[in-house]
């Protein structure tokens, strides 16, 4: 059996790719650029992730794919 995760902890778990989506109203961000344990962001919906976290994510190494690609038009 598995031990539960802590909500606050789950960002920053050591992954290969996080998907961030916009956090609701009066919620806070997914998590510190800082803390973040994913080598790859995916950005999963219209502005998860906040500009300034991109020299951050830049100095990690952690790569990151903007909402504009990853939503982008499907092919048919």
């Amino acid at each position: 059996m598995a031990d539960p995760l802590d909500p606050e902890k789950l960002w920053e778990t050591e992954c290969e790719l996080a998907g961030p989506r916009r956090p609701r109203r009066n919620h806070s961000p997914p998590a510190s650029p800082r803390r973040l344990g994913a080598k790859v962001v995916v950005e999963a919906a219209n502005g998860p992730t906040l500009p300034e976290a991109d020299p951050i994510l830049e100095r990690r190494g952690t790569s990151s794919l903007p909402d504009i690609l990853a939503n982008g038009p499907r092919a048919a």
